[in-house]
Parts: C-alpha cells; sequence; structure tokens
C-alpha cells in the first residue's frame, strides 16, 4: 500500500494497525468507563493471546487476569476479537 493510500483511509486502519493486546485494552477501558467493569481492571495483566476458529472465521481471544477482584470466578476476563479487531464479546467464562 502507498503512503497516499494509508492516508486515504484515516482512522479506519488505525484499529488493524494497532496490536490485538492493544484493542484488548481499550476495549477494558471502554468496559470500565461505561461502569461495566470495576476500575481495577484497566490495570489488568494480559495472561495471553491465541486465535481460535469459530463458524469459519478466526477470532483472538485475550485473556486478562485482576488479582484485584475479591470473587475467584471474576478474576479473569475474556476479550474476543474479530479478525477486524471489532469487539465480540467480553465475559469470565470462555464461550
Amino acid at each position: 500500500m502507498s503512503a497516499t493510500g494509508a492516508l486515504a483511509h484515516g482512522d479506519h486502519d488505525d484499529q488493524a494497525e494497532r496490536s490485538v493486546e492493544q484493542v484488548a485494552r481499550d476495549n477494558v477501558v471502554k468496559l470500565v468507563t461505561k461502569g461495566q467493569l470495576a476500575p481495577s481492571w484497566s490495570k489488568a495483566k494480559v495472561l495471553s493471546v491465541t486465535s481460535r476458529m469459530r463458524g469459519g472465521a478466526r477470532q483472538d481471544v485475550v485473556t486478562l487476569r485482576n488479582n484485584a477482584e475479591v470473587q475467584a470466578s471474576r478474576k479473569t476476563l475474556f476479550i474476543v476479537l474479530a479478525a477486524d479487531r471489532s469487539l465480540i464479546s467480553s465475559s469470565h467464562k470462555l464461550q
């Protein structure tokens, strides 16, 4: 892709350029901001980044750990991203 082509797309390519881990962290911050996750999740550690196939499409799964959570079942969070890095789901149980 030429430099001109990259500039023509602007923000559209920004998400594709960021790492899967960074996109997942950005989604966690959004969930914290919306009050859907405790603020301590913004400092959670990334345990792993893996890929899987679901329905013929690749998905990236980022597993985060937040030891500040009291309940053991809520210490792990799975962020599932589509191949285009859009958020599919965020859950304490991988589905």
